[in-house]
């Protein structure tokens, strides 16, 4: 439980980057040949062996200064690394047309952060938890740990979790399935889960409303907080409004610059710095 309450934490903040620290300890003991010996023949060779050894240390030693030469040539050209970062971002200039409507849908950063854009001015917060918790094979695996499948039921439409006897997780099923089809959307209910999202959202919000889905796809796991954000958009321009964007990055009300590319989407900020979305279909 203590887990699972850690991970409500993390997903409340949302933040969901799970470091995971170690220790990792060299064993650098060498195995020590003994050094005395008992006749001239053994003698002879420790001097062979010590003119070898001058030898393949000269030879090392011109090898590694050849090498540092090489590295030193392979890292000198920084200015086209540099061209080609800012060149990515001046695909967004004052010229840039947009169709506003390829917005709608759902865009994720490298982060497993982003925006569903929906009709009517919009859009959700979405958060993918995957890499924290996902259904798979009638059970829930929690940063990677089977919490068994006596604690998870399915009915076709209601999914509950419970560990040591509290509710950690109760979600409905928007269409009604097998028992056996947990893949689709839900609305999550109840639960230490929601609790702790609701709590930390809002506070920040300051609003009495409260809501939030989940979206099983596969071995995959999407939280969604829909009405949060509200958005306009023209041809060249973004602009967002709710307390959550500068979670995001994004100044709250600023116009935003944006450019599409197929399933390509970049944000800049009003700082100049880009953030790059990719067009994400996982309903």
């Amino acid at each position: 439980m203590k887990k699972a309450l850690a991970l409500l934490a993390v997903l409340a903040a949302m933040t969901c980057t799970l470091a995971s620290c170690g220790n990792d300890k060299d064993d650098d003991k060498d195995t020590k040949k003994s050094g005395t010996s008992v006749s001239d023949s053994a003698d002879e060779k420790d001097e062979e062996s010590g003119e070898s050894s001058e030898e393949e240390t000269s030879a090392d030693d011109e090898s590694s200064d050849e090498s540092s030469e090489e590295e030193t040539t392979e890292e000198a050209p920084t200015e086209e690394d540099t061209t080609e970062k800012k060149s990515d971002t001046a695909v967004i200039d004052d010229d840039t047309v947009n169709d506003p409507s390829q917005l709608i849908g759902a865009w994720l950063s490298d982060d497993g952060y982003g925006f569903r854009f929906e009709e009517g001015g919009t859009l959700a917060v979405v958060v993918d938890a995957t890499s924290s918790l996902y259904f798979a094979d009638g059970t829930l695996y929690l940063q990677g740990n089977d919490i068994g499948k006596e604690n998870v039921s399915f009915d076709g439409q209601t999914l509950s979790v419970t560990v040591s006897g509290a509710d950690m997780l109760t979600m409905k099923k928007e269409e009604k399935s097998s028992e056996d089809a947990l893949d689709g959307v839900y609305d999550i209910l109840s639960g230490a889960f929601y609790d702790g999202m609701a709590s930390s959202f809002l506070e920040k919000s300051g609003s009495e409303d409260f809501s939030a889905y989940g979206v099983i796809n596969g071995k995959s796991f999407y939280v969604e907080f829909p009405g949060m954000v509200s958005y306009t958009a023209d041809e060249s321009k973004i602009t967002l409004k709710g307390t959550v964007v500068e979670t995001l990055g994004l100044e709250d009300g600023a116009d935003i610059k944006y450019a599409i590319n197929g399933d390509s989407l970049i944000l800049i900020d009003t700082n100049g710095t880009d953030i790059n979305f990719t067009k994400a279909d996982y309903r």
